[in-house]
C-alpha cells in the first residue's frame, strides 16, 4: 500500500480531508476523526469520515471521545463504545506535529485486533506526512500574514507619505506663489521708485537749482545797485553766495544720483567711473574702478547694475569702515558681471539672512528681476565682496 504525498496540499482543511479519505478507505476503518488546533481564521477545524454512507457530525465524535481529543494519548489500544453504531470500537490515537501539536487524529475499527503492527506503522507514516503538510501550511500561513502585514504597512506608509508629499507640494506651491507675488510687488515698487527719482531729480534741477541761481543773481544785482555797502555786508553777501553755491552743488549731486543722466548718454562704464570718483571725493575711501573697455548693456541692465553699485558703495560708507574699495565691470559670452570689494569690517552673512537690510534686499531684487544673482562673501574683520551676474540673454541682440 502506498500513501499519496499529502504535504503537496497547502490548505489545512484539504490535508485533513485527504488524510481521512485515504485512511478510511485504505484501512477500512469504521470512522476516523481529526481536529486541527489552528486554521487560517484562527478557529479549530474538525472533520470526520465514516465507512457508512450516512454522514456523521464531528460534534458527535467530539462528545463521545473528548478525553482522547484533549488529553494524553493512550499508551495501548483503547476500546470504547461505538459512538456511530452498536458494540465497541478499538481506537488508535495520534498526535500530529513535528514539534508543536498541530492536530489530533483518531482512527476507529470494530475489529478487536485493530490496529495491527502494520496498521500502526502505516498510520504513523500517514501522520508524519500530514505533519509535514500542516507544518508547511502553517509556514505559508505565517508568511502570508507577514506579507499581508508588510503590504498593509507599506500601503499605510505610502498613504502617509502621499499625504505628506501633497502637503509639501501645497506648501511649495504657496511659497512659490508668495515669492512670485512678492517679487512682482517688489518689481513694481522699484519701477515706481525709479519714476519718482526721475521726477524728484527733474524738480530739483529745473526748480530748486534754478531758484537758487536766481537768488545768486539777485545778490549780484544788490551789489551793483548799492556800491557803498559796508565791508560787513559785503562779507555777509559773499558768505551767503558761497553757502548757496554749496547747497546748489549738493542738490546737483543729489539730482545726478537720483537720475544719472551720464548713464543714459555716456553708458554704464563712464557712469560707474564718474560715480566712483564722486564717492571717493565725498568719503574717506579710495575707490578704484576697473573695466577694460565699454561694456554694452541694455538700459534695464545698466540701471540695475548702477543702482547696485550705488547701494554697495553706500553700505561701505555707512557700515564698512573701509579705506579701500574696488569696482570691476566685465562681460563674457553669457553674463555681465559687477564686483564690488572693500577692506572694511565685514559681517556674518549667515546671521543676516533671516532679516537682511533693505539695501541687500534691493540689490538682490534688482538682479532677480533680470534673472541674475547676487553673491555676498564676507567674514567679520575680512572685508566684503559682492558679485553680481546677469545673463546676456536679457540684453538686446546686436
Amino acid at each position: 500500500m502506498a500513501l499519496p504525498a499529502m504535504w503537496t496540499v497547502r490548505d489545512p482543511s484539504k490535508i485533513a480531508e485527504t488524510l481521512l479519505d485515504v485512511l478510511v478507505r485504505m484501512l477500512r476503518l469504521d470512522f476516523a476523526h481529526v481536529i486541527l488546533r489552528e486554521s487560517v481564521d484562527g478557529t479549530a477545524i474538525e472533520r470526520v469520515r465514516s465507512a457508512e454512507s450516512t454522514n456523521v457530525e464531528p460534534e458527535v465524535i467530539s462528545r463521545a471521545l473528548g478525553r482522547w481529543l484533549k488529553g494524553e494519548i493512550p499508551g495501548q489500544r483503547a476500546v470504547v463504545p461505538n459512538p456511530v453504531g452498536n458494540g465497541s470500537v478499538s481506537l488508535a490515537v495520534f498526535r500530529i506535529g513535528v514539534q508543536d501539536e498541530l492536530a489530533r487524529f483518531i482512527a476507529a475499527s470494530t475489529r478487536p485486533d485493530f490496529p495491527t503492527n502494520t496498521e500502526q506503522l502505516l498510520l504513523q507514516v500517514a501522520m508524519n506526512q500530514a505533519a509535514i503538510g500542516l507544518q508547511e501550511a502553517r509556514r505559508l500561513r505565517e508568511q502570508h500574514l507577514a506579507t499581508a502585514e508588510l503590504e498593509r504597512g507599506v500601503e499605510e506608509r505610502t498613504t502617509e507619505l502621499a499625504t505628506v508629499n501633497e502637503k509639501l507640494q501645497n506648501e511649495i506651491f504657496e511659497r512659490v506663489r508668495t515669492e512670485e507675488l512678492n517679487g512682482a510687488l517688489a518689481g513694481r515698487l522699484i519701477k515706481s521708485q525709479e519714476a519718482e527719482r526721475v521726477r524728484i531729480a527733474r524738480d530739483l534741477h529745473d526748480g530748486v537749482c534754478q531758484e537758487l541761481a536766481c537768488v545768486v543773481n539777485d545778490i549780484d544785482q544788490l551789489r551793483a545797485l548799492d556800491s557803498e555797502l559796508s565791508a560787513d555786508t559785503q562779507e555777509t553777501l559773499d558768505s551767503l553766495q558761497q553757502r548757496i553755491a554749496g547747497v546748489s552743488q549738493s542738490l546737483r549731486l543729489l539730482s545726478h544720483e537720483l537720475h544719472p543722466s551720464v548713464l543714459k548718454f555716456m553708458g554704464l562704464r563712464t557712469a560707474l567711473q564718474s560715480h566712483c570718483a564722486d564717492f571717493a571725493r565725498q568719503h574717506i575711501v579710495q575707490v578704484r574702478f576697473y573695466a577694460d573697455h565699454e561694456v554694452p548693456v541694455s538700459p534695464p541692465v545698466a540701471l540695475a547694475l548702477f543702482r547696485i553699485a550705488q547701494e554697495a558703495l553706500q553700505n561701505i560708507a555707512r557700515h564698512g569702515n573701509a579705506c579701500n574699495a574696488t569696482v570691476s565691470l566685465a562681460r563674457d559670452a553669457t553674463h555681465v558681471s559687477l564686483k564690488i570689494a572693500d577692506d572694511g569690517e565685514g559681517f556674518d552673512v549667515a546671521a543676516t539672512r533671516p532679516n537682511p537690510g533693505l539695501g541687500l534686499l534691493s540689490m538682490e531684487e534688482r538682479a532677480r528681476m533680470l534673472q541674475g544673482t547676487v553673491v555676498i562673501h564676507s567674514e567679520p574683520g575680512e572685508g566684503t565682496t559682492i558679485e553680481v551676474r546677469i545673463p546676456v540673454a536679457f540684453e538686446p541682440s546686436a
